[in-house]
């Protein structure tokens, strides 16, 4: 992305939703760990408490299976297609087995190591119950906050290291649908587009590039067969959509 745009993404699937909600957790760790502080080591934990909450779902790891396998299938397809560099396919296609074997021998739920760490099963109980999540009640975390940020920061990239398969995973998997997208140059009239979708395959992320300069931020709303978006002006207490022509880059993700 140039430094004098913005990309926004709108994810038009519930799998790609929860892959970018990851993907911006465990991003906001590695920063956060770059510069780790006493001041930020609470919001650090709780990025990874919601890591932890977002993969406990029972349906998740055979979901991640089966997009994993329907990628197989499509990226097998385009072997001997022209323009297609078999060297790279070949790259994606033994991560991608890579990505499935691990999840054929992950038994019970994703991240379950840390589901059922004591210390943090304590932290996530008290702050998903309404009126505690305060130190006071927790005495083993305020201890654990009044730690060295070294001890504090080696601790918690020990629970990340449990995470690394499936962190590379969603990587993956949106590294796929952001490359399956043809971006194309296209004008919003009086701030306002909308255009009808395939269904073979479904799509799965909009992504909209616009200039910064222009002051405007979209707002997508997508269904099966059709999305439309209109552009907001920004830097207003009540925005409004924007009445001149804008122009931006559109891509489509579907693979």
């Amino acid at each position: 992305m140039m430094q004098n745009t913005l990309t926004f993404e709108h994810p038009t699937s519930e799998l790609t939703r929860v892959c970018l909600r990851l993907e911006y957790l465990f991003s906001t760790i590695s920063e956060n760990l770059a510069h780790f502080n006493e001041r930020n080591a609470q919001y650090t934990m709780q990025l990874l408490i919601e890591i932890v909450c977002v993969l406990d779902r029972p349906d998740l790891k055979s979901k991640f299976t089966k997009e994993l396998l329907r990628f197989s299938d499509s990226l097998k397809r385009l072997s001997g297609s022209p323009g297609v560099e078999e060297e790279t396919l070949g790259v994606s296609l033994k991560a991608l087995d890579q990505h499935l074997s691990y999840l054929s021998t992950c038994s019970g739920k994703l991240g379950k190591e840390l589901a059922e760490n004591e210390f943090l099963s304590m932290i996530r109980s008290n702050l998903n119950t309404a009126g505690n999540g305060s130190c006071s009640d927790m005495p083993a975390y305020f201890y654990w906050l009044s730690m060295d940020s070294e001890s504090q920061t080696k601790q918690i990239k020990t629970w990340l290291s449990q995470l690394k398969p499936i962190e590379a995973i969603v990587s993956f998997i949106l590294s796929i649908i952001r490359g399956s997208g043809n971006e194309k140059s296209v004008i919003a009239d009086s701030g306002f587009y909308h255009e009808n979708l395939s269904t073979s395959p479904a799509c799965q992320l909009l992504r909209v590039t616009v200039g910064k300069s222009l002051n405007v931020y979209p707002e997508i709303s997508a269904g099966k067969h059709r999305f439309t978006l209109r552009f907001l002006t920004a830097n207003r207490s009540r925005p409004i959509q924007s009445h001149h022509a804008i122009e931006f880059e559109l891509s489509i993700c579907a693979i």
